[in-house]
């Protein structure tokens, strides 16, 4: 792959496949585990460079967007007192186009509307890319 790290198109596909796993929660070890079930060994090294850019990043004390949804879900996730408080300062979130809202994005949305935030989500099913999946639990 050398000689395509200096092409635009292949960093631009490089920075779209690292948001892309990021957004659906996929991280280096579940990607190793995919690529094994799928028979893909050249998943491997897609895997190695998503290590490396995560490590990049955290030396950098640096978070791409995707990563920071990420991020805040995992906050929200483990600190109860701050996802109440911040569900309550929310009140409620409105949402269009919610078909297009990705795992992370799902994850982070969930997780507010369990400590106490109101959802109201408009969208079309039928526009989805990805499968259909349920939005919002009920609470």
């Amino acid at each position: 792959l050398a000689p395509l790290v200096d092409t635009r198109a292949f960093t631009d596909e490089l920075a779209e496949f690292v948001l892309a796993c990021e957004r659906r929660l996929v991280d280096p070890e579940g990607l190793l585990e995919r690529a094994a079930e799928a028979g893909r060994p050249s998943w491997v090294p897609a895997a190695a460079f998503l290590t490396l850019y995560s490590e990049h990043l955290a030396l950098q004390d640096s978070v791409d967007q995707a990563g920071l949804i990420v991020q805040a879900g995992d906050l929200l996730e483990d600190r109860r007192d701050i996802l109440t408080a911040t569900a309550a300062q929310v009140g409620t979130f409105l949402v269009d186009e919610a078909q297009e809202l990705d795992p992370s994005q799902l994850r982070l949305l969930s997780l507010l509307v369990d400590g106490g935030a109101r959802a109201v989500l408009a969208g079309d099913p039928a526009l989805t890319i990805d499968a259909a999946r349920p939005l919002v639990k009920r609470s």
